[in-house]
């Protein structure tokens, strides 16, 4: 019985449930259960414009709980609203990690909080992304007004600065190059401009030239990242050397390349995110001392990213995220893409252009190593994927459509067209559970017929993410709208049945499976 196992067997398992139900399923086991796993309830939050009121109902008692806090997009938040938010926010003591868009921070920073308040001494994973304020409503916040402020964070393991706008980062470098400085164990960095740029507004040499030069003068290590980011403003180019003064080996003055696993670069075809004349290519060879590089994750299979591959580094790849593996003008995938496209990969992101065509989807069928796919998809190439993709995949374990359209038949209507759902638009999530059934069922009857093939884990639509886990028949019978059964056929007269459920996650585990990078990085969600 869970109820005569010592508390600290009892912690132990509280900190590796990630379920939200699952959770406070076991907090109302007992006045002793709720002691236990009730802080757990509230470690993880996320919240956006049409949930940050949930931020208020949190109880005093439990606020100190609160290790990990997303706040997403707050476009139509009232401004009222958003300082109770903040007030919540500074009551956080406790808090290691925070996704917070970039104007809320702004705000936070100007409405009296000092920029020195312990509760960002203490935390350790920071992500802030760019305002989405109109110009007119905040000047300020683009570069017209009183300056950006950076918060002293110290100390962190993770630092990721994205789509944020670049008269902000040139007015604040110094500041963001005290907080690496201030945080030698950081492992992941995260850089990104949120429009085109030129050249001479690149981020990279005034950031690494003004902490190399710290450094040194300090005495302090170089950093030793072992995830980073790249995206617009902050590729290095072919050229690029120029600004640091012909130093061709410029990112070894930010880290140590040797101790780099992971990288991200967000590289464009062109003049759709550069200015005329400015896209010269990643220079390949700025990564050649990237000698235990693992995961690599591009936007296009573009040239200069086929010489990456050519280096002796690249040998030793792992896992890759591919954002437009297909031709610019055709549903084709690129051809140099075909040649090293290999079963050491497991991780690949397939994204595309819309397309009746089937081809592209039935390409993924050329890689039965992948484990983890993620899709753009249409009617066609979504009705062929769930006929034969499952069977051709024997070893995925997370599939992701993330845009495009499904049709679902109308039942018990006479001269109706299938209904068209819009992965982006759709409200309707009960034909999520309803699609992610089917596929779940789809895999365990394939599993219960052939050894080779692995559990499905989970089935994802848009930001909408299902798992799925053995069930007994009376859990089943309760909940037929998200339940199933497969029989098992054995030498016996009466059929064996397995019974299933299926749930959907929560915002705060969902996140986790925001990108193919971010499972990349994240690890696995426990069950």
């Amino acid at each position: 019985m869970l109820s005569t196992l010592p508390d600290e067997l009892l912690l132990e398992i509280a900190r590796h449930v990630v379920s939200q139900p699952a959770l406070a399923a076991l907090s109302q086991v007992s006045k002793h259960f709720y002691a236990i796993f009730t802080p757990f309830l509230y470690r993880h939050i996320w919240v956006d414009a049409n949930s940050w009121m949930f931020l208020e109902t949190i109880p005093h008692s439990h606020v100190l709980d609160v290790r990990s806090l997303v706040i997403g997009p707050l476009w139509i938040i009232p401004k009222d609203a958003e300082r109770k938010l903040l007030q919540s926010f500074a009551k956080m003591k406790n808090l290691r990690s925070l996704t917070v868009p970039g104007q809320a921070l702004q705000r936070y920073l100007v409405s009296g909080y000092p920029r020195k308040h312990e509760l960002f001494e203490k935390i350790q994973d920071v992500t802030i992304r760019g305002p989405w304020d109109r110009e007119e409503e905040e000047p300020w916040i683009y570069g017209f007004g009183p300056r950006w402020y950076i918060p002293s964070f110290q100390n962190l393991r993770s630092l990721n600065l994205l789509d944020i706008k670049d008269q902000l980062f040139h007015h604040n470098y110094v500041e963001i190059s005290e907080v690496l400085l201030r945080s030698p164990e950081l492992r992941e960095l995260g850089l990104s401009f949120s429009e085109r740029f030129t050249l001479g507004h690149h981020g990279l040499p005034p950031i690494i030239k003004n902490y190399d030069a710290q450094r040194i003068a300090r005495g302090l290590p170089l950093l030793r990242l072992s995830c980073l980011y790249l995206g617009s403003g902050f590729l290095p180019h072919r050229g690029l050397e120029v600004l640091f003064d012909g130093e061709k080996d410029y990112l070894s003055m930010l880290t140590d390349l040797s101790s780099l696993e992971t990288l991200r670069l967000q590289n464009y075809l062109g003049p759709d995110k550069y200015e005329e004349g400015d896209f010269e290519g990643i220079d390949p060879e700025i990564f050649k001392k990237a000698h235990h590089l693992r995961y690599l994750s591009i936007a296009f299979f573009t040239d200069d990213i086929v010489r990456l591959f050519e280096l002796e580094m690249a040998s030793k790849l792992a896992e890759i995220s591919i954002s437009h593996p297909y031709d610019h003008y055709s549903d084709e995938v690129v051809d140099d893409l075909r040649t090293y496209l290999d079963n050491r990969w497991r991780r690949i992101a397939f994204y595309g252009h819309e397309s009746s065509a089937t081809d592209p989807i039935e390409s993924v069928a050329d890689y039965p190593q992948v484990t983890e796919l993620k899709l753009d998809i249409y009617p066609l190439a979504f009705r062929w994927f769930k006929k034969f993709g499952l069977s051709q995949l024997p070893n995925l374990e997370v599939l992701h459509f993330m845009k495009g359209t499904f049709l679902v038949p109308r039942i018990n209507l006479e001269n109706e067209h299938d209904r068209v759902i819009d992965l982006e638009t759709n409200i309707d999530t009960a034909v999520y559970m309803s699609q992610a059934k089917e596929f779940f069922r789809i895999n365990r009857k394939l599993v219960l017929t052939n050894p080779r093939i692995r559990l499905l884990r989970y089935v994802g639509f848009y930001t909408n993410m299902y798992t799925c886990f053995l069930t007994n028949p009376e859990e089943a019978s309760q909940d037929p709208q998200t339940s199933f059964s497969v029989e098992i056929t054995t030498s016996q007269e009466k059929p064996d049945i397995m019974y299933y459920q299926v749930r959907k996650l929560s915002m705060s585990e969902a996140i986790l499976f925001e990108d193919i990078d971010a499972m990349a990085l994240g690890g696995d969600l426990l069950m």
